[in-house]
């Protein structure tokens, strides 16, 4: 039998990737994720003594295979193996689109021709309609949602359905969501968009035919000209653009021409009012008098089939345009009459608050073309064009919406900020801007586009009280050292970079401008040599009073080094985090840090670091010098000959201030134990020592055993997370708590102990000199059986008062069994984590006795493994 063959990809290779600790985690998170009919059938004795082929054919022959697809995918992405869940995805695809070409008509050339045509067409037709650059659909009803993750298959965790379908009346805004994966087909990529704004300056769509709102041209623009870097093919059709309206204008949209002799002003005060009622009570249709008889032209409306008498609006701009310019206009200040019907197309607060746009996306939409409204060369444009003037409430309404709501934040969502810089942009004035971002001192940014590097500059630049801010900067935004292009767009790649690394000066303007800024996070960040350097130049000229800096995962490879060198000297630092693939030639910039007099580093994080030998002894040298540094992680760094001999002996050195140290995934095996175990016994000052992922043993663990049983050690939390370790380091560990270790934190996660080595962890729970407090059992392969022991220690010992047993299967019977210590109230434990089935009438009942018996003690339900860290991880603090 092929394995896996009736999946979408071959399973039996991936599950062989796995290692043992890592396929007893997917056999127990795979069972979280399972339904009776699914994978419950299956006995559990069966699926632990498999090994990873013997598991393939368990799921590919006895399991629904969609379900085996989307949950393998799953499982991968929560143990942290992307690797594994991306090479899943990659041949699902594969297979899908195999599947489909086999299921093609004879003339597959003429269907190919046919494809290549219908490219061509729709890629001029995407060129014409959507110039604009950016990466979000932001126009959206809420019944349309669900396609926006189908835009971007990157936003979804498993398989993909070949066909999404939209339903909906006419004008809910179908059109729209659609229309961007339609135009981005030829270029193998969701279309970009552009907000509606600025196509309100760049006349983005329908050029050939009707206009529609979203081409007045000139409604919106800025003061000094366009603010949009534009590349040279759209300087020719910028020239030939429409001016302001009034002033030249092309022809206005269909809706609002009016009839001959009503005038425009008339034309918005009847469209205005069912547009602006539609868009606050999240309806497309309107009823009441035809359309020729309010005097507005009919060819942006239709008739509703379902509605006698009752028209729609084509498409959605269609409507939000009328809605704001009416809300914006004192024509709305003017009907004083009770049965007008301005009177229930609500306020500017409710059109720009939180509420209003979770409760209708469509408001949000009516609020960014309004947030262009207010200004002076809109509002002036507006005028001249309907013969109404911007409402003073609109203006105060905007300044008051667009401000904090909290005084602190500027918003609660990526998504948020972006609307809030979006619309205070589109306004382009100064002190309102100003106004508005007077009390923000927290924002995180995400950069998506050079517009959105052009916005958030305009708005940036302007606060003064920021004290965190968190940056990314997505891929082909700098465009200098994208290798992926090919070497003739060398010259298309400096002009691009010349029209975006102004606005990107205006960014980082913010360590001048912020004197609080102590937070930065600069995260997933495509940059450029270029970009790195002003960013650099910033924070190095700045008077900076930066305390935290996180950088992850950054490009190109030189950006963590020369900001690490910007960072010497600083004396305000006391955590910094560099965290990525490709920190080459890191350590020798980071040791200048730590020997700056001027250092105060407390904390330092350095993952996945490639040095040689040379350079980590020179690191190790430094942390004798430094008299700050107190917390070092070092998670996955492989440390080449014998720098992990070095490090240990500076660990031992009395000018060592270390106190907490993560050698967490660091490729250290038993032979390195020794070397650990005698710096213990000299450490003065260690207290918290994480060796997780680290292949020790049970000889490992009796190696350093004999440094903790010394009188002289300090040590504290000890975490042996996924450390290959059974009943024989169980033993080890016993022996020593029974003395009067100070030992009092300990983790033994995803170890297979089993029976015996819990038998061992209890014998010494049950003395009185085991001092320990939190013990972590996650995922030990301890099983009912074991319960027995485990109550009867835990009614015997005073000290404990932490209890991890999440991912281990106890049922019923083992619970009940626990339920004799947990009851009692003279039991020190005060948060217990179960692996719990609350579907189980019996399992509930017994959990609320216990509540009732001891209100002190919390249990948590583990329902899942940790998505991010170990359970540990918030005790061992960093």
């Amino acid at each position: 039998m092929l394995p896996s063959a009736q999946l979408g990809f071959h399973l039996q290779p991936l599950l062989e990737q796995l290692h043992q600790d890592e396929l007893s985690k997917f056999k127990a998170l795979l069972r979280t994720l399972s339904l009776k009919d699914e994978f419950q059938h299956i006995s559990l004795t069966e699926v632990e003594e498999a090994d990873g082929k013997q598991l393939a054919e368990i799921l590919t022959n006895r399991c629904p295979s969609c379900w085996v697809e989307t949950v393998t995918i799953q499982v991968f992405d929560k143990m942290n193996r992307t690797d594994l869940s991306e090479r899943a995805k990659d041949e699902f695809r594969e297979a899908s689109l195999k599947s489909l070409l086999e299921n093609k008509p004879p003339s597959v050339g003429k269907q190919d021709k046919y494809r290549n045509t219908l490219k061509k067409k729709f890629g001029q037709i995407g060129k014409n309609l959507r110039p604009g650059p950016s990466e979000n659909v932001h126009i959206a009803p809420q019944r349309c949602e669900a396609l926006i993750p189908f835009c971007n298959p990157k936003m979804l965790a498993g398989p993909f359905p070949h066909t999404a379908a939209l339903q909906g009346p006419a004008g809910a805004g179908r059109t729209t969501p659609a229309e961007r994966p339609t135009l981005g087909w030829p270029r193998g990529s969701p279309a970009e968009t552009s907000g509606p704004a600025s196509r309100l300056r760049r006349g983005a769509l329908g050029r050939g035919g009707a206009r529609t709102f979203a081409e007045v041209e000139g409604l919106s623009a800025p003061a000094g000209g366009a603010r949009f870097p534009r590349r040279p093919a759209d300087e020719a059709r910028a020239a030939r653009a429409p001016g302001p309206l009034g002033g030249g204008a092309g022809p206005l949209p269909p809706l609002l021409r009016g009839r001959p002799g009503r005038g425009l002003r008339a034309a918005l005060r009847a469209a205005g009012p069912p547009a602006a009622r539609g868009a606050w009570a999240q309806t497309p249709v309107f009823g009441g008098q035809a359309p020729r008889r309010l005097g507005v032209d009919s060819s942006g409306l239709q008739e509703s089939r379902g509605h006698g008498g009752c028209h729609a609006f084509l498409r959605l701009s269609v409507r939000q345009l009328p809605a704001a310019a009416f809300r914006a206009s004192e024509a709305a200040e003017d009907e004083e009459d009770e049965s007008s019907p301005s009177r229930d197309a609500g306020d500017v607060q409710q059109l720009l608050s939180e509420e209003g746009g979770l409760r209708s996306p469509a408001l949000t939409q009516v609020g960014c073309f309004l947030s262009g409204l207010p200004g002076e060369e809109s509002a002036k444009a507006l005028e001249t064009a309907f013969g109404c003037q911007v409402s003073a409430e609109v203006k105060r309404g905007s300044l008051e919406c667009r401000s904090a709501s909290d005084g602190s934040k500027a918003c609660s969502s990526a998504a948020d900020t972006t609307e809030v810089l979006y619309c205070l942009c589109e306004s382009q004035d100064e002190q309102l801007v100003k106004d508005a971002v007077a009390q923000v001192k927290e924002i995180s940014v995400h950069l998506t586009s050079p517009s959105e590097v052009m916005r958030s500059s305009f708005c940036l630049k302007h606060c003064q009280n920021l004290e965190k801010v968190s940056l990314q900067v997505d891929k082909g935004i700098f465009l200098e050292n994208d290798a992926a292009l090919k070497p003739d767009t060398q010259a298309e790649r400096s002009l691009n970079d010349q029209h975006t690394l102004p606005f990107w000066v205006d960014l980082c303007s913010v360590f001048d401008s912020n004197r609080n800024l102590t937070f930065l996070d600069i995260s997933q960040s495509f940059l450029s040599t270029s970009s790195v350097r002003v960013l650099c130049e910033k924070i190095a000229s700045a008077a900076s009073s930066l305390q935290k800096v996180i950088l992850k995962n950054l490009s190109p490879a030189d950006a963590y080094r020369n900001i690490c060198l910007a960072l010497g000297g600083l004396e305000t630092l006391t955590h910094l985090t560099f965290q990525g693939n490709d920190q080459d030639d890191l350590l020798p910039p980071l040791c200048e840090v730590l020997r700056h007099p001027k250092c105060n580093l407390q904390y330092l994080r350095l993952a996945s670091c490639s040095a040689t030998t040379e350079q980590w002894a020179t690191f190790s040298s430094c942390l004798k010098i430094s008299q700050s540094l107190t917390c070092l992680n070092l998670t996955a760094n492989e440390f080449p000959g014998e720098a992990a001999k070095g490090l240990c002996r500076t660990l031992s050195h009395p000018k060592c201030f270390l106190q907490r140290l993560s050698l967490e995934n660091c490729h250290l095996t038993e032979a390195n134990c020794k070397e650990l175990s005698s710096a213990l016994i000299v450490s003065q000052r260690l207290t918290h020592l994480c060796l997780a992922k680290n292949a020790l043993g049970d000889r490992g663990v009796k190696l350093l055993c004999e440094g903790l049983s010394y009188p002289e050690c300090q040590l504290q939390t000890l975490v042996l997370w996924c450390c290959s370790i059974a009943s024989g380091g169980c033993f080890h560990l016993s022996k020593l708590l029974r003395q009067n270790s100070r030992l009092t934190h300990l983790d033994l996660g995803l170890n297979h102990i089993g029976i015996t080595g819990l038998k061992f962890l209890c014998e010494s729970l049950k003395k009185p000199l085991c001092n320990l407090r939190c013990l972590w059992l996650w995922g030990c392969a301890i099983s009912p059986v074991c319960c027995a022991d485990l109550s009867s220690a835990l009614q015997s010992n005073q000290n404990l008062i932490t209890l991890d047993l999440g991912q281990n299967f106890l049922g019923y019977s083992g619970i009940k069994m626990l339920c004799d210590a947990l009851k009692l109230q003279s039991c020190p434990l005060r948060t217990v984590r179960l692996k719990i089935d609350e579907s189980v009438f019996r399992i509930r009942k017994l959990l609320e006795e216990i509540k009732e018996s001891n209100p002190q003690l919390t249990i948590e339900s583990d329902h899942q493994g940790p998505k991010h860290s170990r359970p540990s991880s918030r005790d061992f603090i960093f």
